[in-house]
């Protein structure tokens, strides 16, 4: 099986027609349009998968400067929790549990 992670542009691969039998996308908007548009210059007849395992992390801090979220996490970027949020090695398990499936 081969793995292609695309993020809102076009790569050496997309040109050269390299074939996809699957395609998934975050939740969010911006990414079903990317990987939409990806599909249908493509030619291929193929859903878009959404799926919430590949959502960005849950900051817990939805409506406040990014800097609000980054002084919470500076001391320890991989294991701070915010409230209501997660920690970056929480979204990694969240991604690696749709990388098993």
């Amino acid at each position: 099986m081969k793995l292609y992670l695309v993020r809102h542009g076009e790569s050496e691969a997309n040109v050269a027609g390299i074939p996809f039998t699957l395609a998934y996308a975050s939740r969010f908007p911006r990414a079903c349009q990317t990987a939409e548009i990806l599909v249908e210059s493509l030619g291929l007849d193929l859903p878009v998968i959404q799926d919430a395992r590949l959502d960005e992390r849950r900051s817990g801090l939805d409506g406040r400067p990014v800097e609000a979220f980054n002084g919470l996490v500076r001391p320890d970027p991989m294991r701070i929790k915010p409230e209501r949020g997660e920690s970056f090695l929480e979204q990694m398990e969240r991604l690696r549990s749709f990388l098993d499936a």
